[in-house]
C-alpha cells in the first residue's frame, strides 16, 4: 500500500551495490547467455563518428538515428551510482535480489511468459 507521504515523490530502486555500465552490461549477457564483445571502440572515436554523423544529417537536413548520436554515447558510457536511502528509510525498502538475482527472475519470468 503506498504510503501518504510517499505521494508525488520519486524514489531509486535498486539493489546496494553501484555498478559501472559496463558491469551491467557484462552481467546482462552472463544471464541471458551471449558472449560479451573481445573488442571496444574507445569513446573518443565513437564520439567524432557521432559527429561525422551527426554533421552529414544536418547538411542533407537528414533526421538522425538517436541510437547513433553523441548523446546515446554519452547515456551508454558514464556510470549514474543511486541512492536508495530515501527508499530505505520513508518505504522501508530492502532489496531482495541483487542485479544478476534480479535479472536471472526476470529473464527466466520473460522466457516463461513467452512459452505459454
Amino acid at each position: 500500500m503506498l504510503r501518504p507521504a510517499a505521494k508525488d515523490q520519486i524514489y531509486n530502486i535498486a539493489d546496494e551495490d553501484n555498478r559501472t555500465y559496463l558491469e551491467v552490461y557484462q552481467t546482462i549477457a552472463k544471464v541471458i547467455g551471449v558472449p560479451t564483445p573481445k573488442k571496444h571502440v574507445p569513446v573518443w572515436l565513437a564520439n567524432f563518428a557521432a559527429l561525422l554523423y551527426e554533421t552529414k544529417c544536418r547538411i542533407f537536413n537528414e533526421k538522425p538515428n538517436v541510437t547513433k548520436m553523441r548523446t546515446s554515447i554519452a547515456r551508454l558510457t558514464r556510470n549514474r551510482p543511486v541512492n536508495i536511502e530515501k527508499a530505505k528509510k520513508e518505504l522501508g525498502y530492502a532489496p531482495k535480489y541483487n542485479l544478476e538475482e534480479g535479472l536471472k527472475k526476470t529473464w527466466e519470468d520473460m522466457n516463461a511468459s513467452t512459452r505459454q
